[in-house]
């Protein structure tokens, strides 16, 4: 067995009954960049790396030992739809340290014989970059205090109104029930404390 090249569990080789190979290949690799100008000199500054990108193109033939050319198209689609990851590996070593993402998938030059078994087909698949380049994910940005906080401030503040309207209702129960007495007097004083 002669391997070319392996992503995830989808091996490239020559045997003598099968060939599963790749008709292209191309990477590519770039960055962002700021376009700016001094003294009426245009240049460009680097901001960010991009994700490097792998681009193949499969052939699948039954003709040459492939026994199923619908499924292993299908596999390529659902596994784009899902972002399925893995390493990329060349001649069985890694080209890579951190792992690629399947994010496109497409099925061209569909051969379909007239009982509708699919002879051959090409699929262009799309890999890019996903983790870092020792391997690891990237870790996600600490969450901010901000919402946590504008939540206290509302909830003090609905503690304040509250408050403040015991306090007239109380009051104003307590003036009603003074003037209510012979005599007069005799009002309660009701004292609300609210701390920060």
């Amino acid at each position: 067995m002669s391997e070319i090249a392996r992503w995830g569990d989808h091996y490239f080789r020559v045997e003598n009954t099968l060939i599963r190979s790749l008709s292209s290949m191309e990477i590519k690799s770039s960055c962002e960049t700021d376009d700016k100008s001094i003294g009426g000199e245009k240049y460009v500054a680097r901001k960010n790396s991009k994700p490097t990108e792998i681009k193949l193109t499969v052939p699948l033939d039954a003709r040459l030992g492939i026994r199923d050319v619908k499924k292993e198209v299908k596999t390529f689609l659902e596994e784009a739809q899902a972002g399925k990851k893995g390493y990329f590996y060349a001649a069985c070593k890694k080209l890579f340290t951190y792992q690629l993402m399947l994010v496109e998938a497409k099925c061209k030059n569909k051969d379909i014989t007239r009982d509708g078994t699919w002879a051959s087909a090409d699929v262009e698949l799309v890999l890019k970059q996903c983790t870092k380049i020792d391997g690891s994910l990237p870790r996600p940005k600490p969450s901010t205090t901000l919402d946590i906080t504008d939540a206290a401030v509302s909830a003090k503040s609905a503690v304040t109104d509250a408050a403040a309207a015991f306090v007239e209702s109380t009051h104003a129960a307590a003036h009603s029930a003074s003037f209510g007495k012979s005599g007069g007097g005799g009002g309660r004083m009701v004292t609300v404390a609210i701390f920060n």
